[in-house]
């Protein structure tokens, strides 16, 4: 036993230098909080790179508008001169300053989109432009004085068709500029599109590498945490069955101490005290004579009742049922309290030190009935079964309060509860003021030595979850009355490992995944290969639906995860072979 206490704290050594700080919330934050940022810069740089292509487009097209529109406005205007120049109507002239104004603006404007600094090349169109609206206003002035030749002359003379030339080549060079200018943007903003493309791939992978980071390590601590758990499990059970062992050797030695005490008493004081007896009575017949007999009797009979109450005669029969009817008749003679005693079940051995705990147990509450109760009957009722004890004790007397009663420190029935659970026994107490009495003890019969176990049960898990089978398996592997032969996630590999295995218990989940056969499925295919030993559920779903299902499958336990776990060990154990 020294060696397990030192394995238990070997494994909480272990664990708490295995445990670092971590604190997944923080680390998700701050993915998260570069995710947003990353997000953000995107969102930003795209609309904003959509913006300039936007408006590199709707120049462009402006820009295409106005160069068709200075076109037309251009040739109207040089018609309307040469109309009027070939048919004297000075009625073009009127047509003339129509569009003469909307030709200026439609240049202006397009004059606008150019860049400040190439604006300067605009003088030799500008002059040429001058130039033909001063030949036009001449033609248009010659007109008017009847001169209709000397207008031809005008606006059909090499000058003004070079004029012309000049003023067609100057916009045509701006428009160029501008339309390289364009492409230029829409080029520069293609290439920053690109590489924020690339920039954001890149930094989506690197997002995704860190998640994987993240998940792996939250992964990897809960797997700590998980194995940590199991191993303050195992050494709480470790710290448990010591606490049992240590309690049973306490009772051993307490009832030899008071086998010890009672046979002093019984060998030595009652001895002295019936000689002084004897030697009294020799004594001449007087008043003190009579006193100090009367007073010899009674210490001697208290001497007998102290021995009876440390070492009770029936317990050195080893039958637990004799005592306990021995202690029935010494109930109604002592205290004339009758009881009555039923047995059930078939009577199995009871260790000495269970007796012992038993028999003081059913006295205190006996003793209890006597003092508190106020009745003159009470029950006592004891079933056996094949490990474990129930015995009832119960009076129609007045009751009490639970609470307040534990709260006065009533040290002997204190005492009794926690003998009785120090041994690994369980007591349920129901009581109230008026109801009388209700108490159920549970003693256990018999304990499994993990020790002297040579053949490990053998257990097959089918879960679909990875870790919840590792969970499960950790914990189990450290029973060392346990091994895990096979894990399964589905219908398939769970039919294959059973067969090739032949497990003792098959540990069964309900849900196996979505579109799957989940575990009732399973447990029918299972008793349709052959498979007649134990299936325990163990899942989330708490459905009487299942429990009736399962039944019929013969299916006889249907466990909760996440209860304690040491209620699966004990099923495990409870059900081999």
């Amino acid at each position: 036993m020294k060696r397990q206490q030192d394995n238990i704290f070997s494994h909480l050594d272990q664990n708490k230098y295995n445990l670092k700080p971590f604190s997944p919330v923080v680390w998700i934050a701050l993915v998260l909080g570069l995710e947003l940022l990353f997000v953000t810069g995107m969102i930003i740089t795209v609309v904003y790179s959509e913006k300039q292509v936007r408006t590199a487009l709707e120049r462009q097209v402006r820009l295409e508008r106005l160069q068709g529109d200075i076109l037309h406005l251009d040739e109207v205007l040089t018609m309307s001169a040469r109309m009027s120049a070939a048919s004297g109507d000075l009625r073009w002239e009127e047509r003339y300053k129509l569009y003469e104004p909307k030709l200026d603006k439609a240049i202006t404007d397009a004059l606008d989109l150019l860049p400040p600094n190439e604006r300067s090349g605009m003088i030799e169109t500008n002059t040429a432009n001058a130039r033909l609206v001063e030949m036009e206003l001449a033609a248009f002035d010659a007109v008017r004085k009847g001169n209709k030749d000397e207008a031809q002359r005008l606006l059909f003379s090499p000058l003004y068709e070079q004029a012309k030339t000049n003023y067609a080549l100057g916009l045509n060079q701006r428009f160029q500029l501008l339309d390289t200018l364009v492409a230029d943007l829409i080029k520069d903003q293609k290439k920053q599109s690109l590489i924020v493309q690339i920039s954001g791939l890149i930094g989506w992978g690197l997002l995704i590498i860190i998640w994987f980071l993240v998940i792996k390590n939250i992964n990897h601590k809960r797997k700590l945490l998980v194995s940590t758990r199991l191993n303050l499990q195992r050494s709480q059970e470790l710290l448990k069955e010591r606490v049992h062992v240590m309690a049973r050797e306490l009772t051993k030695v307490e009832n030899k101490e008071r086998e010890r005490i009672a046979k002093l008493l019984h060998d030595q004081l009652q001895q002295i005290l019936v000689a002084a007896r004897l030697h009294v009575h020799l004594l001449p017949e007087t008043e003190e004579k009579h006193r100090t007999e009367f007073l010899l009797d009674e210490a001697i009979q208290a001497s007998r009742t102290l021995t009876i109450n440390l070492s009770p005669p029936a317990l050195v029969s080893g039958n637990i049922i004799k005592a306990l009817k021995w202690l029935v008749k010494w109930m109604d003679e002592q205290y004339h309290l009758q009881v009555s005693l039923q047995i059930e079940g078939e009577v199995t051995f009871v260790e000495k030190e269970i007796q012992v705990i038993i028999f003081d147990s059913i006295r205190e509450l006996l003793f209890n009935v006597v003092k508190h109760a106020g009745v003159s009957t009470a029950y006592v009722k004891c079933k056996f079964s094949k490990d474990i004890l129930i015995i009832t004790v119960q009076d129609k007397g007045h009751g009490f309060d639970l609470k307040s009663t534990l709260s006065d420190q009533r040290f002997g029935l204190i005492n009794t509860l926690k003998r009785i659970e120090f041994i690994g026994g369980q007591v349920d107490l129901n009581t109230a003021h008026g109801e009388g009495t209700h108490i159920q003890l549970k003693f256990p019969l018999s304990e499994k030595s993990l020790e002297t176990s040579q053949h490990p049960i053998r257990i097959v898990l089918v879960d679909d979850h990875a870790i919840v089978r590792e969970g499960i398996r950790l914990m189990l592997e450290q029973q060392q009355d346990m091994s895990v032969v096979g894990e399964a996630s589905n219908l398939k590999e769970t039919l294959v490992i059973v067969k090739e295995n032949s497990p003792d218990i098959v540990l069964m989940d309900i849900s196996l995944g979505q579109y799957r056969p989940n575990g009732i499925e399973v447990t029918k295919k299972l008793r349709e290969a052959g498979y007649e030993k134990e299936i325990i559920v163990l899942s989330s779903y708490d459905s009487s639906y299942y429990y009736e299902v399962l039944k019929s499958l013969g299916v006889n336990h249907y466990l909760i995860k996440g209860d304690d776990m040491n209620r699966m060990l004990t099923t495990i154990r409870q059900n081999v072979g």
